[in-house]
């Protein structure tokens, strides 16, 4: 669906789609089970959820900001937007990037929704005006309504609902608006008009002299700002780090006009930080603490073009090195399994000792195919099976072969697709038993996610 709309929005200048004879085109999307729709020629791409940067003192609606080849975009939370209950994100969620008519002028904004829907022709005489009061959105938002195929589709006033963003959005180049005020973040803060190379080495240049002391300071602050960063070092000496912090900054600066081999320096050195649990919020606190630490070491060569290079660049390398990630499942995701399933393990053997006792109490359709095996050894492989699975979230490919390789064994136990669903309803809910407290709806998705996955990766392993 997705690689099909986005041609449809590729090839909106023909003017089969730009002018048709049934009608308007309104692409459509759904937020809570409701369809929604705008004018096909606002929009511009559908893209996947792949992280923003965040920005202070903005409402919870506005996620944060993407660097768009160039474009500095607002990211905005539909759900939220209407005042529905947010959801968390996952490989799914949907990012449809538009143009929208704000208050200081054409902007492209990206809009988090449930999932694209469809594009419909809709001939001006089928729309109903809104009704004055709504359920949801309210009407000022409302353009029209019209019934497609039987159902309600709302149409937007995507003007009316986004064009009125708070100032301190960040505005994108070329709308000629004045500098941010000091103390907030300026859209060209991450565009790549920021990345100005010469001020980059010159910069660096002047602060070589300092550079051990630099990069000393820079780990203790933040130690002292994000204590749960430093059990990352617990293998490696902080004078050691230091050290290697250094020959980065070397690296990146030395490199910075040849992005092809730097690139390949980053996803090696990303890989690498994945290996070590580094997750994308690590990176943030890094970015953070580093532009501190080069004002303070700055003085008054700390200028605000100087700022926004380092700003640039920084955010460039974050983005390099998440990039060369793999994981199995999207890393806040990881990150939750293993610290819920680290969470549990003390409990692990009385836990997978309900899970059989449980399982064969629901279907007990499924307990012949264990009559051959001692259910104590059982409930072992099944501590080791959690065990591989979430400690190799991290390695896709060495999980993918051994849960292909276990699902091989299964299918000669007699195992089909509907056992690998019983299994993890009745998982979900020993999980969430044993969890307790902890359990959450983010939680519940990403292990929802992760059995799921287990199980198309085992079938995968089944011989035809």
């Amino acid at each position: 669906m997705e690689k099909g709309l986005n041609e449809i929005v590729g090839h909106m200048g023909d003017d089969g789609i730009r002018n048709s004879d049934a009608g308007k085109e309104y692409f459509t999307f759904l937020v809570d089970g409701h369809e929604y729709g705008v004018d096909i020629l606002r929009i511009q791409e559908i893209r996947g959820w792949n992280g923003v940067r965040q920005l202070p003192q903005l409402p919870s609606y506005i996620k944060g900001v993407i660097d768009l080849r160039g474009d500095v975009v607002p990211i905005i939370d539909l759900r939220e937007r209407f005042g529905m209950v947010a959801i968390p994100y996952n490989g799914l969620t949907v990012v449809v990037v538009m143009r929208v008519m704000t208050t200081r002028g054409d902007q492209v904004m990206g809009v988090v929704v449930d999932a694209v829907s469809d594009v419909h022709v809709i001939d001006p005489a089928e729309l109903k005006k809104a009704p004055e009061m709504s359920d949801e959105v309210g009407a000022g938002y409302i353009q029209n309504i019209a019934t497609v195929n039987d159902k309600m589709v709302v149409l937007l006033d995507i003007d009316e609902l986004l064009g009125n963003l708070p100032n301190h959005v960040p505005k994108q180049q070329g709308q000629g608006a004045d500098e941010a005020p000091h103390g907030e973040i300026d859209g060209s803060d991450i565009s790549d008009a920021a990345l100005d190379m010469d001020c980059l080495e010159e910069s660096f240049n002047a602060l070589a002299p300092q550079g051990a002391e630099l990069v000393a300071s820079f780990y203790h602050e933040l130690f002292k700002r994000y204590p749960e960063v430093q059990r990352l070092f617990s293998d490696t000496s902080i004078e050691e780090q230091e050290k290697k912090l250094l020959a980065m900054l070397k690296l990146i600066v030395e490199n910075i006009r040849r992005p092809e081999k730097l690139a390949v320096e980053l996803s090696q050195l990303g890989e690498r930080h994945q290996a070590y649990g580094a997750l994308p919020v690590h990176y943030d606190a890094v970015e953070e603490v580093l532009l501190l630490t080069l004002k303070k070491f700055a003085g008054g060569l700390w200028s605000d073009k100087v700022r926004r290079t380092w700003m640039s660049a920084l955010m460039k390398i974050k983005s390099v090195m998440i990039g060369a990630y793999q994981t199995a499942l999207p890393l806040e995701q990881v990150a939750l399994l293993e610290s819920s399933f680290a969470a549990l393990t003390p409990q692990a053997d009385q836990m997978v000792a309900r899970f059989y006792s449980r399982l064969f109490e629901v279907h007990p359709e499924v307990k012949p195919m264990f009559a051959e095996s001692d259910l104590v050894e059982q409930q072992k492989k099944l501590v080791a099976a959690l065990q591989l699975v979430i400690g190799n979230l991290r390695n896709p490919d060495t999980l993918q072969n051994a849960l292909r390789g276990l699902g091989k064994k299964h299918q000669g136990y007699g195992a089909e697709a509907a056992h690998f669903d019983a299994v993890a309803a009745v998982m979900m809910e020993v999980l969430e038993e044993f969890a307790a407290d902890l359990w959450s709806e983010p939680m519940a998705t990403a292990w929802r996610d992760a059995l799921g996955a287990v199980k198309s990766e085992m079938l995968e392993g089944y011989d035809e």
